[in-house]
C-alpha cells in the first residue's frame, strides 16, 4: 500500500514538541508533493521530527535516527508512560525564563564535558532528568537552536499571557499528544 502525499491537517498530527534549528516542519508541503511513493521512509537525522508528523502512516514502515544522544533520550522518555509522566511533571513546575533556560544550560554543559562517561548509561536507561533538561534548553532558546535565550516580546500576547510563555506551556501541554 503507497502513502498519501497530500499532508493532513494539523487536528490529525499534532505539531512537533521542538523548535530545532534547520528543522523541516516549514518544508514539510513541499517534500510531500516532491517524494515519490513509497511504502519505507527512513530518516537518517531526526531531529525535531518536524515532517515527519504529517505524513500519512498508513502501509508505511519508518526507521528514525538522529546522533544526539540527549534528542534520543527525550524521544525515549515519551514513549514510555511512566518517564514520560516523570518529565510532564518537572517539565510543568519550570517557568519560561532566563533564570530555567541558564540552569539547563549550565548542566547540559556539564553533560557535554562528560558525555563520553554518561552515553552508555543514558543510552541503556533514559533519564527524565536529562530529557528535562534538553527540552528546556531547546525550548526556551532562540530558535531552538540552543545558543541563548529566546528574547521576551512585550507587545503580543497569546491565552492571555506573553507569547513566549504561552508557547513553552502550549509545547507541554502538547506532549501527551505525541
Amino acid at each position: 500500500m503507497n502513502a498519501t502525499l497530500t499532508p493532513p491537517s494539523r487536528e490529525v498530527f499534532p505539531n512537533p514538541p521542538l523548535k530545532w534549528f534547520g528543522g523541516k516542519t516549514y518544508l514539510a508541503p513541499h517534500i510531500h508533493r516532491l517524494a515519490p511513493r513509497h511504502t519505507f521512509r527512513g530518516i537518517p537525522y531526526g531531529g525535531a521530527l518536524g515532517e515527519l508528523w504529517s505524513w500519512s502512516y498508513q502501509g508505511v514502515s519508518e526507521v528514525v535516527n538522529d546522533i544526539d544522544l540527549q534528542l534520543t533520550n527525550l524521544w525515549r522518555c515519551l514513549q514510555d508512560r511512566t518517564l514520560f509522566e516523570q518529565l510532564r511533571r518537572e517539565l510543568e513546575l519550570t517557568p519560561f525564563g532566563r533564570p530555567f533556560y541558564d540552569a539547563a544550560a549550565a548542566v547540559m554543559q556539564l553533560w557535554e564535558r562528560h558525555a563520553a562517561e554518561r552515553a552508555e548509561e543514558l543510552d541503556r536507561e533514559p533519564s527524565p532528568f536529562w530529557a528535562a533538561r534538553f527540552f528546556v534548553l531547546v525550548r526556551q532558546s532562540r530558535g531552538g537552536d540552543r545558543k541563548g535565550f529566546a528574547p521576551l516580546s512585550i507587545s503580543r500576547l497569546r491565552r492571555g499571557v506573553n507569547e513566549q510563555a504561552s508557547a513553552w506551556w502550549t509545547a507541554i501541554d502538547g506532549l501527551w499528544e505525541v
